[in-house]
């Protein structure tokens, strides 16, 4: 009789925390992707000038991707907690209410956006611009591949 109870616990628990474990771990190096992405729609292939410029740190490398090299370590870092915060959030919802769907995470991902925005704000609104589409893409990947465990039977 045990077992099942652990079973059932198991099959409750399993959804919601890969749905966590897919956004924290995806969630922050899909977000520099879309950065990259978006500066390079933005301002060519030539990096802006901006206090994350590294352009001199590897000589032979294009200024775009010597920033994704140095990026990427760092985007657990600095989008780490609003990853895991979204997925917490797609996730509560997924347990309490129905399986979510693509509206629940661009939601979840524009409330910690709010959160980033509160603690860290920017200094001209192209950044705000460029930001949510950081938060917001990435989040919407993450339930794509999250949403395959939520459509299946328990």
């Amino acid at each position: 009789m045990s077992d099942t109870v652990a079973t059932l616990q198991f099959n409750r628990w399993r959804k919601p925390v890969i749905t966590v474990l897919i956004y924290g771990l995806a969630g922050p190096p899909l977000g520099v992707i879309v950065l990259m992405i978006t500066v390079i729609v933005s301002f060519g292939f030539t990096a802006p000038s901006h206090p994350m410029d590294v352009s001199g740190a590897i000589p032979r490398l294009p200024p775009l991707m010597q920033m994704l090299l140095f990026a990427m370590p760092f985007s657990y870092i600095i989008g780490g907690i609003q990853a895991f915060a979204t997925g917490l959030i797609v996730a509560a919802y997924g347990m309490r209410i129905a399986a979510p769907g693509y509206l629940v995470a661009a939601i979840a991902s524009l409330i910690t956006y709010v959160g980033f925005v509160i603690l860290a704000p920017h200094r001209d609104i192209w950044e705000y611009g460029m930001m949510v589409f950081v938060h917001v893409i990435p989040a919407l990947i993450c339930w794509r591949i999250a949403r395959r465990f939520w459509n299946e039977a328990a």
